[in-house]
């Protein structure tokens, strides 16, 4: 089932025929450190995959959802992660602990309802 579309982008729910890569792909040394990149673009590679289809999820979670405040979580090193977060939008908020990992938090506010 597609959710939204950009111009060159589909995103979807996950379906029961996706468990395999996905468990591949969350379980790949990269991935466990810091949520790495392979196999899917990043900002850094120029094609600006992840910056298109991080502000489609934005738009559809304003529009569709009816969401003023969204939150973002990274890993304390994962400093791709973040440069894209603050090109989205996102504020730093705080770092906390869950289960030995260091996180940050972010959170992106509509401009009219930001503090």
């Amino acid at each position: 089932m597609r959710v939204l579309e950009t111009p060159r982008l589909v995103l979807r729910r996950f379906a029961a025929g996706d468990a395999a890569f996905i468990l591949r792909l969350v379980n790949e040394p990269p991935r466990l450190r810091c949520i790495g990149e392979r196999g899917v673009r990043t900002l850094e590679d120029g094609r600006g995959y992840a910056l298109e289809s991080g502000a489609a999820v934005i738009d559809w979670a304003r529009e569709s959802l009816g969401l003023n405040t969204l939150v973002a979580i990274t890993t304390e090193n994962n400093h791709r992660a973040e440069i894209l977060l603050d090109r989205l939008g996102f504020e730093f908020g705080c770092n906390t602990r869950l289960d030995d990992v260091e996180l940050r938090l972010f959170r992106h506010t509509e401009p009219e309802k930001r503090p």
